[in-house]
């Protein structure tokens, strides 16, 4: 692929994600947001500035990744399989990222969430795993995400451990 199209494809599909679950996020004073700031939420759980700092972070990590990938050359010590499950990997990250806002945010799903994120970061544990063999670059650019989907992973299930009744979508309280 040449390297203008992965770029524009890589930043793309980033920002699609990033567009998709951003319809769902938290509006200012919104019911999503009295629902979210109404869960009973663990003392580890970040100030909402951090989670689009984070997100920001990781989602232009993503795009350089992703486009990495798209152009890493196959070799002896780099195999094709390695780079294209990796990137087909990205690819299902990124639908995570389009599809949790509105699991959490829009259906209200506390259970869905936990499982999806749990699913993503087997997803991005394994997509640095394969990357490192394709293009260790990529994989390290991926690693923050892996990281970030762990400690994602245990707070979407303390919440949903705290909060197991959950209010159907559109009737919040």
């Amino acid at each position: 692929m040449r390297k203008e199209h992965a770029a524009l494809l890589a930043g793309a599909a980033v920002a699609a994600a990033a567009l998709i679950g951003a319809q769902a996020s938290l509006d200012a004073d919104g019911p999503s947001r009295r629902w979210y700031d109404s869960l009973d939420k663990p003392p580890f759980t970040p100030p909402s500035p951090v989670f689009g700092a984070a997100w920001a972070t990781l989602d232009v990590l993503l795009g350089i990744a992703g486009y990495r990938l798209m152009t890493a050359r196959p070799s002896p010590g780099r195999p094709t399989f390695a780079r294209n499950t990796a990137l087909g990997l990205w690819g299902a990250l990124l639908g995570g990222i389009a599809a949790w806002p509105h699991l959490v945010f829009t259906r209200h799903r506390l259970d869905a969430g936990f499982a999806l994120t749990a699913t993503m970061f087997g997803w991005a544990a394994a997509a640095v795993g394969l990357a490192r063999r394709a293009d260790p670059a990529a994989a390290a650019m991926m690693t923050p995400l892996a990281g970030w989907l762990a400690f994602a992973t245990a707070l979407a299930e303390e919440i949903w451990r705290r909060n197991p009744a959950q209010p159907e979508p559109g009737k919040i309280a």
